[in-house]
């Protein structure tokens, strides 16, 4: 036998070869998957123990084949997390987006330059908006632009840094939202510590943290103007409004002496949980199905970058 012929056999036996039959395909044998909702659940918890919240996290699931592709980006935008005007117009481009998204992160200033884009995001359950940089004068022209193309069926809507909370405010979110079950508003994130008292003081007059009486006579007044503006929210069940329910100035209620090295007299805490009861208790004949609602706390250094939120009023 030729020595060609000899190497030619040979070689159809290399592994890969046809003639291997380790690498037959045997028509009766199908390819097993994993299941979508395993995939899922491994994604998830992935991404529940990443504390970087980096999508490299989970890149080599996504090049694995186009299943665990999709899976990956769809848990991924599940979250969606948005810091610029061209971040959210450019991912607004990738296909499936629209569908997979379920929470909404942003400012006021990310949604204003076009606010229709929010229609589109159909499968939406929860927004939250960052309204830092909306004067007093022009909050409510604004929250009528970008609140109104976000989808109705959203059951959690969270407005932070608001220069204001009014029956106006809650009079627009009752109308465009009417199966919200969690509402919250708040707008202490603006007042400034990190200065002296005079800095603070400047950072209060640009909000209206306490609303009595400066823009309601009685904590009475105002819980029948929050509560009419809520009664369309028959599903609604936790709500917190982040405005102190006290009369006394902001400046001269602060408990500590860290900006001037003088001490200022403590607010009566029992009178101000008192009108919170009071308030909540008028909101609840309205709205039937508040299980819950908490207020803004006093003013403190130690809360500084937080929403100041008190003590929830549980309602039987």
């Amino acid at each position: 036998m030729p020595f060609s012929t000899v190497l030619s056999r040979r070689s159809s036996l290399r592994p890969g070869s046809k003639g291997d039959q380790s690498r037959v395909i045997h028509p009766g044998r199908k390819k097993c998957p994993l299941p979508a909702e395993l995939l899922d659940r491994i994604i998830s918890l992935v991404l529940a123990n990443d504390q970087s919240q980096s999508f490299s996290i989970i890149a080599p699931f996504s090049l694995a084949s186009y299943q665990f592709r999709q899976v990956a980006l769809r848990r991924w935008f599940s979250i969606f997390k948005i810091s610029s005007v061209a971040a959210f117009t450019n991912l607004c481009w990738v296909d499936g987006l629209y569908s997979w998204v379920r929470q909404l992160l942003c400012s006021s200033s990310v949604l204003l330059p076009d606010p229709s884009k929010l229609s589109c995001f159909r499968n939406l359950e929860s927004v939250t908006i960052d309204c830092w940089l909306i004067g007093q004068g022009k909050q409510l022209q604004v929250l009528k632009r970008i609140l109104p193309p976000i989808p109705s069926t959203i059951t959690v809507l969270k407005l932070t840094a608001l220069s204001r909370i009014d029956a106006a405010t809650l009079r627009l979110i009752g109308g465009t939202f009417p199966r919200l079950e969690t509402l919250e508003l708040s707008c202490a994130e603006r007042l400034d510590y990190n200065c002296c008292l005079d800095c603070f003081e400047d950072s209060a007059s640009c909000i209206i943290y306490a609303p009595i009486p400066r823009l309601y006579s009685t904590v009475a007044v105002l819980g029948e103007a929050f509560a009419s503006a809520l009664e369309p929210l028959a599903s609604l069940e936790h709500l917190f409004l982040g405005v102190l329910l006290s009369e006394d100035d902001l400046g001269c209620s602060l408990p500590d002496p860290d900006f001037d090295g003088h001490e200022r007299p403590a607010l009566d805490m029992d009178a101000i949980r008192e009108k919170e009861t009071l308030a909540a208790a008028v909101i609840r004949e309205r709205v039937p199905s508040l299980r819950s609602i908490t207020w803004g706390s006093p003013v403190h250094v130690g809360m500084r970058g937080t929403d100041h939120r008190s003590e929830r009023v549980v309602l039987g």
